[in-house]
């Protein structure tokens, strides 16, 4: 199994519970297989006696069904989805998930279980050694617990990334063009034949500011439309595919040059309102801000 791993030593971010990725097993068979030599076999299923691996599902699984069937034939599957955070602090006191090795969970079941902070941690069965969470970031898990506790934590950091840039590109033309007055007018059976439109896209800088995935793959669409692309990220990361070709620069030069600044880094103490008082004075009287990360990253309160 190949898998990317982070600049944070207790992430390991993988591809896996997508179609387009590989399943979940291989992950299962790289962490617990050298625990567990006589339960799982290179194939994903038991071959050998002995107490099949338990797994905890929060929620349901949207996609790659034949994948997580894979994962149901090597393991028990103990499944909570529906309920509170306090139903599921409830059944975890309650011994309902003892023995359990992973926890598998998207963000939009993060309702039903709340952050994995550390209350939560504390209270999992000691046998939990692999929480996988499906979704792009882990701002909802308690890294610092899990490194504690030997967890490794994996997420989904790429498999969003083309519906992400095409929103954003969506985004960008809805402001544009200001789609908001037509669609809102002929809602309201105000229907205006002339109505205000800004320039287009060609021409424009676009600021990214992040260099992975996300941000190449706007990028790449973006240029399509005649934009000039700028990016700026922390420290020496290589940045992604299409943006090896694009213009590097400084965080300040990319606020003060920029039409439209998208933002596409992870929410973490460094990038918590780094787009502030100070940003926006320096910024153009008429940039524009898509903001398709973390809420965090910037303070909506001013502008």
């Amino acid at each position: 199994m190949s898998g990317m791993v982070s600049d944070r030593p207790e992430l390991c971010s993988v591809g896996f519970l997508q179609p387009w990725n590989r399943c979940w097993v291989d992950v299962i068979k790289q962490i617990f297989v050298p625990s567990l030599p006589s339960r799982l076999v290179c194939t994903g299923v038991l071959k050998r006696p002995g107490p099949r691996p338990k797994v905890l599902l929060v929620g349901r699984i949207e996609y790659a069904y034949e994948d997580w069937e894979k994962i149901q034939s090597a393991c028990d599957v103990f499944e909570y989805s529906s309920g509170s955070r306090e139903d599921f602090l409830r059944e975890i006191k309650a011994g309902r998930f003892d023995d359990c090795i992973a926890i598998c969970r998207s963000n939009q079941y993060t309702h039903l279980s709340g952050n994995l902070d550390a209350e939560v941690l504390n209270l999992l069965p000691k046998s939990i050694r692999y929480i996988c969470n499906i979704g792009s970031g882990v701002n909802s898990i308690c890294t610092e617990s899990c490194k504690r506790r030997g967890i490794t934590v994996s997420n989904t950091p790429s498999v969003a990334a083309d519906g992400v840039a095409e929103t954003v590109i969506f985004l960008i033309f809805g402001v544009l063009r200001r789609a908001n007055v037509p669609i809102s007018t002929a809602r309201a059976g105000e229907w205006q034949h002339e109505c205000p439109t800004r320039i287009g896209m060609r021409g424009k800088v676009l600021g990214l500011i992040g260099s992975g995935e996300t941000a190449s793959a706007v990028a790449e669409r973006a240029v399509a439309f005649g934009m000039k692309i700028k990016y700026c990220c922390r420290g020496d990361k290589p940045p992604s595919n299409f943006l090896k070709g694009q213009e590097k620069c400084c965080f300040e030069e990319l606020t003060q040059t920029s039409d439209i600044i998208s933002l596409h880094v992870l929410q973490t103490p460094e990038t918590e309102r780094m787009l502030s008082t100070r940003e926006f004075r320096m910024m153009k009287q008429d940039a524009i801000i898509i903001n398709t990360a973390r809420g965090g990253s910037l303070i909506t309160m001013l502008y």
